[in-house]
């Protein structure tokens, strides 16, 4: 039997210690005892450096009695040269270099080593009044760094003193004389430790700042096992009560081992609409934790330090509103955040069990394995059979479709509106067997769907929540058939096949979006198929195009999330899913055989690699590899130029047809090539079409401002010549005479 409830008789165990580092840091002063003239004075880390030519370092107050935060004024400079080609274009887009060097009027900042004491122990402190330019600095800083309606601190920064213990964190906020702010982080706690943001000034109160540049002065090379992990959430038993006005209140069992020394607080992250009441450990002993209003990180006070290869055991009570509904339609605040996770990468083996109404339908990942009435409330247990990254669930006054496919494969359709749900069901049973056949067969033996009053989809293992759109859409141009296959192409690419690093996760989206878009060439048919991808294309080119011009330039796949900044919104999901699928749609023409049209090489390719990486995590570089050793060719030019590049070409054709003296056509053509490096290059599909619906097909390469060739002499006349048949590469194109 499931028991769900709060400690409302005992006292919270907020903790005082992250209050208190929020209150010294919110109210940070100088130490006017503590002022050092500096000369020559150098802060390295890796590939960039901070010199303090020559001023005054101000010390600030101990912020919980460690020395670590200062505040300079006077000359310096600041040295940043990111290794990879993709961050230095970055930087260029953002400040017109690939490499900065500039001048340095002021720098808050943070340390994480011992820094500030060796200047204490080799230098003669004065004592003054620090100069407006000191507190300008220090004010606007402070500004940036904590949240103050959240109770919001950088969790890198956080641990630096909620841990006591030393390592080479460096945060710098510089003012630059030619150049925005910028805030430079080099941070321990991340597998990519170097960072610079620029800072964009203040909106609705909000200080905001984007993520520029980042990278690891060890990349490529990413360990699997999340080396900056502390901890790793080994399982999670979930007891979630649904009350009949739609509050949570939700106990957490979480087992983890811990994979870092000198372990003293445990951040993770949680709904910011969910309280918490208690937090124990294994031995039921209450520990102290803090969780701003309006946060969604949650700080653990562990009561002893761990070290790696320990297990931590605990127990966390929690609760709110969090489910709402309006009319008909229930919906989360979100899909995710309703159990403590730590990171986005973790993968968990959940037991979940719920209490709800009896007027209410419940779904969730995994199996359905009890399921009782008593009174007027359901329990159900859901246990997947696997370890997982996210878990979910859906809850709502649903009427329930059942379908079964030919592949075995039980449907469980939970839906509200009931206009579309043949069409649906029809798509959820077809795209099923489709990817089992082109992929893998899959042994979920069953999948659970719900409608959501939202436009998106989402994916989980064994279960989908579906956009209410695609239940009232009758449209029949493949835009439904292509969101309803994508979602259950995430069951191969994201759940059966995992990504890296964000760096990575085209491998999930934008193969979700061209396996839907097969699909739906199956389903549809080949020109409904075009239109689709021609769509994707104009989106392409457009993108922030006006009659003023284009805007900041759009960033490559490689960026993954942090094609989303302040100034390029929206770029993620046109880079990520759009452009990535035609890498895709490219490779696919690429590998077509055009004397007899078979596909066998490219669905081999994405069949092996998702059979060598299912239940595994996988990189960009995984697949390339896996290219080069099926087709024996090299590939680095192909990914530098769609994957790492930003690039679009447009092509100019003309072509000149002339009879030959033994009556066959010799064909010479001539392509102008713009938009793009004079080193890119491309093979490109041309069609010749003759009377009688006859044609032949050839593949060209294209390399250089203009190429000129002629193709294979013909023994037909040819009616026309068609440049970038098959609409295989991603491309503006235009035609000119040969004259």
């Amino acid at each position: 039997m499931l028991i769900i409830f709060l400690l409302s008789g005992t006292i919270h165990a907020k903790d005082y210690l992250f209050n208190e580092l929020i209150s010294q840091f919110t109210n940070l002063e100088f130490n006017q005892q503590k002022v050092f003239y500096v000369k020559d004075f150098f802060i390295s880390r890796e590939e960039t450096s901070i010199s303090l030519d020559s001023g005054y370092i101000y010390f600030c107050n101990p912020v919980l009695d460690k020395k670590a935060v200062a505040v300079f004024v006077g000359s310096g400079t600041f040295s940043f040269a990111p290794p990879l080609p993709v961050e230095q274009n970055q930087l260029e887009k953002f400040f017109k270099k690939k490499k900065m060097f500039a001048q340095i009027n002021s720098a808050f900042l943070i340390f994480g080593d011992s820094t500030l004491y060796d200047i204490e122990n080799v230098s003669s402190a004065s004592i003054h009044e620090p100069t407006s330019e000191a507190k300008d600095a220090l004010s606007l800083s402070i500004k940036y760094l904590i949240n103050k309606s959240k109770s919001d601190i950088p969790e890198d920064v956080a641990k630096v003193f909620l841990n006591g213990s030393y390592n080479d964190l460096l945060y710098a906020q510089l003012d630059l004389k030619d150049n925005d702010g910028v805030i430079l982080k080099y941070n321990p706690y991340d597998d990519e430790e170097i960072q610079l943001k620029r800072c964009y000034g203040s909106v609705a109160n909000n200080y905001l700042s984007d993520v520029i540049v980042q990278f690891s002065p060890h990349y490529p090379t990413i360990c699997l096992n999340n080396p900056k992990d502390e901890i790793d959430i080994l399982t999670n038993r979930l007891e979630c009560e649904i009350h009949s006005s739609l509050n949570i209140t939700v106990k957490s069992e979480l087992v983890a081992e811990v994979l870092k020394n000198n372990l003293k607080w445990i951040p993770l992250e949680l709904s910011d609409k969910l309280e918490v009441d208690s937090v124990f450990d294994g031995n039921n002993n209450q520990l102290h934790f803090a969780k701003g209003k309006e946060n969604t990180t949650l700080w653990i006070r562990l009561n002893k330090t761990s070290n790696q290869g320990d297990t931590l055991r605990l127990k966390l009570f929690f609760g709110g509103k969090y489910i709402f509904r309006t009319l008909d339609h229930t919906y989360l605040a979100s899909s995710l955040g309703w159990y403590p996770k730590y990171g986005y990468r973790e993968k968990t083996k959940f037991d979940i069990n719920f209490i709800y109404p009896d007027n209410y339908t419940l779904m969730s990942i995994g199996e359905n394995v009890s399921m009782e009435k008593k009174d007027d409330k359901f329990y159900s247990k859901w246990v997947p059979k696997d370890v997982c990254r996210n878990a979910s669930f859906n809850v709502g006054p649903f009427r329930l479709k059942q379908g079964k496919n030919k592949d075995s494969c039980n449907i469980n359709l939970y839906y509200i509106t009931s206009d579309q749900i043949d069409g649906i069901m029809g798509d959820l049973e077809q795209s099923i067997v489709f990817y089992n056949k082109i992929y893998d067969k899959l042994d979920y033996s069953t999948f659970n769907v719900s409608e959501i009053p939202y436009f998106h989809g989402e994916a989980f293992p064994g279960m989908l929540h579906l956009s209410f759109a695609t239940f009232q859409s009758n449209l029949k141009d493949g835009h439904n058939e292509a969101f309803v296959s994508h979602e259950v192409a995430h069951q191969w690419w994201g759940i059966g096949l995992d990504f890296v690093s964000y760096r990575d996760q085209w491998l999930s989206e934008a193969f979700s979006e061209y396996s839907a878009l097969m699909y739906t060439q199956q389903a549809v048919g080949t020109e409904e198929f075009f239109d689709l991808i021609d769509e994707s294309k104009k989106e392409l080119l457009n993108i922030r195009k006006t009659f003023l011009g284009k805007g900041v330039e759009e960033g490559p796949i490689c960026l993954g999330y942090r094609n989303n900044t302040l100034s390029t919104q929206g770029d993620y999901s046109t880079i990520i899913y759009k452009k990535g699928a035609w890498v895709l749609h490219m490779l696919r023409n690429m590998l077509i055989d055009l004397t007899n049209m078979k596909e066998d090489k490219f669905f081999a390719l994405l069949k092996e690699f998702f059979i060598t990486f299912k239940g595994k995590r996988a990189t960009t570089c995984d697949f390339k590899n896996m290219i080069e050793k099926k087709t024996n060719f090299e590939m680095d030019w192909f990914f530098n130029q769609w994957v790492e590049g930003t690039k679009i070409p447009k092509y100019t054709f003309a072509y000149k047809i002339e009879k030959r003296a033994d009556n066959q056509f010799s064909i010479k053509c001539r392509v102008k090539q713009e938009n793009v490096p004079p080193d890119f290059k491309m093979f490109v599909p041309v069609k010749i079409v003759y009377d009688d619906d006859k044609f032949s097909r050839m593949r060209v390469f294209i390399k250089g401002a203009v190429a000129e060739f002629e193709l294979p002499y013909v023994p037909l006349q040819p009616n026309k010549i068609i440049f970038n048949d098959l609409h295989s590469v991603l491309c503006e194109t235009d035609t000119e005479s040969w004259d």
